[in-house]
């Protein structure tokens, strides 16, 4: 989540890009092409399952990158605060506008109205639940990790994977707003693992490429035998291609690894749509945005024609997250400053409080 243009190069920005760009389309498919996926052809049905599992590779390669620069820094509760409170300001920012000027096309239940002003505490926004909540826990993590030398970290995170991801019923999962906190730390520490010691297996861009085509060609498979002859059931299905899938991990694995080693030199464009694929999140999975903007504005289901969805789906993503980057540069421009200046006054209260009993 953070940004310094001075010590990451552009090619950890072009994986958060990318892991966005993952996460919209999901939405997309989630909200505006699976309420009415019976209705399609089995090629369109296809498509919606399949781009709608590319959300949980870019959640995996979020929590990674966390792991990957996080290791080696210091806990760093301004950080933290500018988090919660751009989550806060996009929540009730929000709501206030539908309110306001939109109430007719949208219906105010209370626990709509619960999720929009505690939209943190009610794990409206999940990732961002669960992201704080592993945040807060980076000292201990990091502590624990550079106990532990290289072998015994290896095979932990063996184990962690064949219970957490492999074999999910023996797994003990810690539900936080509707992810698996264990999951998110068991990303972390292998994303801590690559920035420590690497994976000499996967430097090779081939071995790369391969596992990924084996572990989508498997997702695929299990897909297609859903759709056709409703093989697996649904809870199964959502375990194979989901976060918590072995062969989500495997994709999100390889590719971090792939777009890491391209080394790719400060680049202000990349790095300007980046800085701002936090608030593309919060704004497009927002409860109020995601019942508009996918059926009424993009008219997902208005056709099932295939080449119809594609390029709708393709549409819908660059103007959904080039009109979110104009919105969170314009809160920056306006609010940013402002806010980050009264945060880091009210961390510095914080230390000073707490440094009195230390």
């Amino acid at each position: 989540m953070e940004t310094d243009k001075n010590i990451r190069l552009s090619s950890f920005e072009l994986i958060r890009i990318i892991a966005m760009c993952f996460v919209v389309i999901s939405h997309y498919a989630q909200h505006g092409l699976l309420p009415q996926i019976e209705s399609k052809g089995v090629i369109v049905q296809f498509l919606t399952m399949y781009v709608h599992t590319l959300g949980a590779i870019g959640v995996t390669l979020f929590v990674l990158l966390t792991g990957y620069f996080m290791i080696d820094k210091s806990f760093n509760l301004k950080h933290f605060f500018s988090i919660f409170i751009e989550t806060i300001f996009y929540s009730w920012g929000i709501f206030f506008i539908f309110a306001l000027f939109f109430k007719d096309y949208i219906i105010f239940t209370p626990k709509i109205i619960y999720q929009s002003l505690l939209p943190i505490l009610s794990g409206h926004y999940w990732f961002v639940t669960a992201y704080l909540l592993l945040y807060l826990a980076i000292p201990l993590l990091n502590k624990l990790f550079y106990v532990l030398d290289k072998q015994t970290l290896a095979r932990y995170l063996l184990l962690f994977l064949v219970l957490w991801f492999v074999i999910p019923p023996l797994g003990p999962k810690i539900k936080i707003a509707g992810s698996s906190f264990d999951n998110f730390i068991c990303l972390y520490y292998i994303g801590a693992f690559i920035k420590r010691y690497g994976l000499n297996f996967l430097e090779k861009n081939f071995n790369a490429l391969l596992l990924i085509f084996i572990s989508e060609g498997i997702i695929c498979f299990y897909q297609i035998t859903f759709i056709v002859i409703h093989f697996l059931n649904r809870s199964w299905f959502m375990h194979l291609s989901g976060s918590n899938s072995i062969f989500t991990t495997i994709t999100s694995v390889s590719l971090f690894m792939i777009l890491k080693n391209q080394k790719i030199n400060y680049n202000p464009i990349i790095n300007f749509f980046a800085s701002s694929a936090f608030a593309v999140y919060l704004i497009t999975e927002n409860t109020f945005v995601n019942q508009i903007i996918w059926s009424k504005i993009f008219h997902c289901n208005y056709s099932s024609n295939l080449l119809y969805v594609i390029f709708n789906m393709i549409l819908a993503l660059f103007v959904s997250y080039f009109v979110c980057i104009i919105i969170d540069k314009i809160r920056i421009k306006l609010f940013a400053n402002h806010i980050l200046i009264f945060i880091e006054n009210q961390c510095n209260k914080i230390y000073n409080y707490i440094s009195k009993f230390i």
